[in-house]
């Protein structure tokens, strides 16, 4: 089975280096403490543990989740049993690149620093990167 990752993709796309490194959205974020691969599936099961966390601790549902994280990178599988050559599979699913400090998780509450510090713990056990709780700094 052949498995490449296209590289074209990474260098087309540019981002703004100040805004990727810094709260945009809500009053928490979550932040990236090493580099490496995250896939949508992650993503998704990150977002489903914070809403089911938040929603455990208090009745009232006022919390919002941002994602902050594009996926651009695709990563093609050639189908089993089939031969060597003839070019690249089909896109299986997609990847995001990840560098350290990046913030791709950003969280509005009104929940106190150690009671989100507590859901993030929880929510991001199974997630492939180490990650860091981070306040938003009034300017």
């Amino acid at each position: 089975m052949k498995k490449k990752i296209f590289k074209f993709a990474l260098t087309r796309i540019s981002f703004n280096v100040e805004k990727k490194y810094q709260t945009k959205y809500g009053n928490y974020s979550i932040k990236s403490l090493n580099n490496g691969l995250i896939t949508q599936k992650h993503l998704e099961n990150v977002r489903r543990k914070l809403s089911k966390q938040f929603k455990r601790t208090t009745n009232t549902h006022k919390f919002k989740i941002f994602i902050r994280c594009p996926n651009w990178k695709p990563y093609t599988t050639k189908p089993l049993l089939s031969r060597m050559g003839k070019g690249a599979g089909n896109i299986s699913y997609w990847l995001a690149w990840i560098k350290i400090g990046y913030i791709f998780v950003d969280l509005l509450t009104t929940h106190t620093f150690l009671v989100v510090s507590q859901i993030v713990k929880r929510a991001v056990k199974l997630f492939p990167l180490q990650v860091l709780l981070t306040k938003k700094r009034h300017s």
